[in-house]
């Protein structure tokens, strides 16, 4: 048998207890978006998750690891141009990256 505080509780409980039934989509919860700004947000988020690939990092981690680059050195020229290469030609640029060129300054150590 119900008695009264039962009832009472459970209608002040319901409403709470209901809003975690149904979750929000990810949009919706990104704070300082519109609705339609934050859904536009998670489309980019997704493509750019879709970019790594593991085999690719192994290659992309050998290419930097293969010998030391020491600022100023010929093996950071070089790596300082595959970057520059490699981001004529990548998926950066869909998402407004620029492209970098490589530039000479005259750093004193």
């Amino acid at each position: 048998m119900t008695t009264k505080r039962d009832r009472v509780l459970s209608v002040l409980l319901l409403p709470f207890l209901s809003s975690f039934g149904a979750p929000r989509s990810w949009a919706q919860a990104i704070s300082g978006f519109t609705p339609a700004s934050a859904a536009h947000e998670e489309q980019i988020e997704q493509q750019f998750k879709s970019i790594p690939n593991p085999d690719e990092e192994r290659r992309q981690h050998r290419i930097f690891t293969a010998e030391p680059h020491v600022a100023g050195s010929q093996r950071n020229n070089h790596l300082a141009n595959y970057i520059a290469e490699v981001n004529k030609v990548s998926k950066m640029s869909s998402f407004g990256a620029t492209t970098f060129t490589a530039q000479r300054r005259r750093v004193l150590f």
